[in-house]
């Protein structure tokens, strides 16, 4: 089998991996929030807190449109 063949070959599989894969990226509660619009602007707004440098902010407690309660943390 020559070089080219087997590059090919491997480009074949590292492209059905990512891009073909029957396997969810996000969990089911994950793909909940982001369905939702204001869920999904919560969840974004959150994230942005933490990645904020200026502020000390390690966790945000979040109340979704369905009640339920969660909280983001932010490990280093």
């Amino acid at each position: 089998m020559s070089l080219i063949t087997r590059i090919l070959k491997e480009a074949k599989n590292v492209i059905a991996t990512y891009f073909f894969s029957q396997e969810q990226l996000l969990s089911s509660d994950i793909q909940e929030i982001l369905e939702n619009p204001e869920d999904r602007k919560k969840y974004f707004e959150a994230i942005d807190q933490l990645k904020d440098s200026t502020k000390d902010v390690k966790e945000v407690n979040l109340e979704l449109s369905n009640h339920k309660k969660i909280t983001l943390s932010l490990n280093h």
